[in-house]
């Protein structure tokens, strides 16, 4: 492989580059041209596996969100069965339905968002201040401790997108120094052994 492309992954950018440093190190004559390719590896690993920590820091935010998003869930549902209860079942009640406009499972339905912090507050505000939701209004509390923690959760995954995002970026670059100073390898050992194309191909990984 005497040239990588921008299309090729950084993994085997990773690979092409150990191998042909592991190939120049070992004549005497080549190894002044592996350090430069060394530099360029070590980097582009770094950036790698900064990527890796981002994203994978990311994913265990999700994990918290999804998490705190089903306790949630739970409590509003349970809530809507308590609610009932209080109306001796008739949906069509004017309490039930200021409490519920739309149905529990149907309200609960996605994960976090706009949608669903507007009803959980809507909810909260009414268990809070009308008198018609006395004997529910001990759910108040915990619905409004879980709900800040997902509005805490979800601003913190968002400054891990960000960090995601520069280390992407980051890697990009490191991608394309790597890339280069692979490519600039084939015609510098064309120059050093001109008689011996032979030696110039065994620095480079066959697939």
């Amino acid at each position: 492989m005497q040239k990588l492309t921008d299309a090729q992954s950084p993994a085997v950018a990773l690979r092409a580059l150990r191998f042909a440093i592991i190939r120049l190190a070992s004549r005497p004559e080549t190894a002044p041209f592996a350090p430069d390719l060394q530099a360029a590896r070590t980097a582009l690993a770094s950036a790698d596996d900064a990527l890796d920590n981002a994203r994978t820091a990311r994913v265990a935010a999700t994990a918290e969100i999804t998490w705190i998003d089903e306790r949630i869930d739970t409590t509003i549902i349970q809530l809507g069965r308590e609610a009932r209860a209080l109306v001796q079942g008739n949906a069509r009640d004017p309490r039930y339905t200021r409490l519920f406009p739309i149905a529990p499972s149907e309200a609960t339905r996605p994960v976090g968002g706009d949608t669903q912090t507007r009803f959980v507050t809507s909810i909260i505000q009414l268990l809070e201040t009308d008198d018609a939701f006395a004997s529910l209004r001990p759910q108040a509390t915990p619905l409004r401790e879980l709900s800040e923690q997902l509005t805490a959760a979800t601003a913190a995954r968002e400054t891990l997108y960000l960090d995601e995002n520069r280390a992407a970026s980051e890697r990009r670059e490191a991608h394309e120094v790597a890339r280069r100073a692979y490519n600039l390898l084939y015609p510098r050992l064309l120059l050093a052994f001109p008689e011996d194309e032979g030696l110039v191909e065994s620095f480079f990984w066959r697939e």
